[in-house]
């Protein structure tokens, strides 16, 4: 199983480096900063958020 990672540079609640840390830990999979977004990068930066989601998709074969 491929396993992706999004954080937001701005996130005080999930810290960057502790997403990138977990998701280290998993075989294969990827990470991904948003800079500039907080806490919801999925509200705050939705356009790059859904491109980054959508190509990750595309990747393994889900879409």
């Amino acid at each position: 199983m491929q396993t992706l990672g999004i954080a937001a540079s701005e996130d005080g609640s999930t810290p960057p480096d502790l997403v990138r840390e977990t998701v280290d830990l998993i075989t294969g999979s990827k990470f991904h900063l948003l800079r500039g977004a907080g806490h919801l990068p999925c509200v705050e930066r939705s356009d790059e958020y859904a491109k980054v989601l959508t190509e990750f998709l595309t990747d393994i074969g889900h879409i």
